[in-house]
């Protein structure tokens, strides 16, 4: 009995953290601390089907409520696809070839990839989208599980006129690229992952912890958002495609100021539906040729995000898969010579467009 109560009331926990409207940032890192960290007591965790249904549930119930609540895009300007209840903007590099998604890491948007994409488009057509919650896309209030994310994309997909496509991922994004690719086999061709894998570094909440507290925080003016972010320890060195990054990072307020435009509670939602996945067990049923790429400079406290003895592993629980490792941290990767590195990898791994397989 003291287990099975146990059991529901960590539940309960873990539900109302997710739907608490406490928007504040150490309440939000104490939620992803408990959701990315492992418990010495095994008996004390919430069985993670019964927390998987729980929030799928109230994510089909919330997406009612979100039509009142959410923030909504401005349409009027971009590329947007309406796909499961929601606008979701993409960014659309042109290229005649086959198709190439790319989804960027948790607090990012589209334009992460804006060092990378064009090396890639002459011979693709890359598509870069800013996920629910970012950028330009809308931000309901709730549904931030994996699945609203997969389909978002599948719609996505779907508007892009394609059967299948080739699908890549940042952090975050490589994780939704493996969950897509696992549940929606008939969509994905190849499979990209940059610094994604089985888990990631036993101290990720604390290297994150300096890149998630820029978040609901209005800053002056965007050059006092950027001398703000240049002072970030992971950055090393400035990109110029860095600029339309951070630009598309945040939005403009009435008294000349800028705010990210993503939020400490979104964030929180996202992490605890990445938190209740089994990605060992999708990893292994992953049957698509995949390339995983990895960073190993220092991010933050002395270490990669993700270690080159996780990643290796990850690739050998894969039926079809390969390493490769590049210049830069997790963030820098995307930018500079590990871009360059990045995109001489993706095209060395995609057939030629002439034998291409879509």
């Amino acid at each position: 009995m003291m287990y099975k109560a146990a059991q529901a009331y960590r539940l309960r926990q873990y539900i109302a953290a997710a739907a608490s409207p406490a928007n504040n940032y150490m309440n939000a890192m104490a939620t992803m601390h408990k959701m990315w960290q492992p418990r010495r007591r095994p008996a004390l965790q919430p069985p993670m089907r019964m927390l998987s249904a729980a929030l799928n549930t109230r994510s089909t119930i919330l997406n009612h409520v979100n039509k009142f609540l959410m923030t909504k895009a401005p349409t009027e300007a971009g590329n947007f696809a309406p796909v499961h209840n929601i606008n979701l903007h993409y960014l659309d590099h042109g290229g005649d070839g086959p198709v190439l998604i790319l989804l960027h890491g948790l607090t990012a948007n589209g334009h992460a990839f804006d060092a990378i994409a064009p090396g890639i488009s002459p011979s693709y057509r890359v598509i870069c989208p800013d996920l629910r919650g970012n950028g330009l896309s809308d931000k309901p209030a709730f549904c931030y599980t994996m699945d609203d994310h997969a389909q978002d994309i599948v719609g996505l997909i779907k508007h892009l006129g394609q059967k299948q496509v080739y699908l890549g991922g940042h952090s975050f994004g490589g994780y939704l690229a493996f969950y897509i690719a696992e549940k929606y086999p008939e969509l994905v061709s190849r499979l990209i992952i940059l610094d994604a894998a089985k888990s990631m570094n036993a101290n990720a909440v604390n290297m994150l912890s300096g890149a998630i507290s820029r978040l609901d925080t209005a800053y002056t003016s965007f050059d006092d958002y950027v001398a703000h972010v240049k002072k970030a320890p992971y950055i090393d060195f400035w990109d110029p495609a860095m600029v339309s990054y951070y630009r598309a990072d945040v939005h403009d307020m009435p008294n000349g100021g800028v705010k990210p435009n993503s939020n400490i509670m979104t964030i929180t939602e996202k992490s605890i539906g990445l938190s209740v996945i089994d990605w060992p067990g999708v990893i292994m049923r992953i049957k698509q040729p995949t390339i995983l790429i990895n960073a190993l400079d220092i991010y933050t406290l002395g270490e990669p995000l993700l270690p080159e003895e996780i990643a290796r592993e990850t690739v050998a629980m894969m039926k079809n898969a390969q390493y490769a490792s590049v210049d830069g941290n997790h963030l820098t990767m995307l930018y500079g010579d590990g871009a360059q590195q990045i995109i001489k990898q993706i095209n060395n791994f995609l057939p030629a467009p002439a034998t291409a397989e879509i």
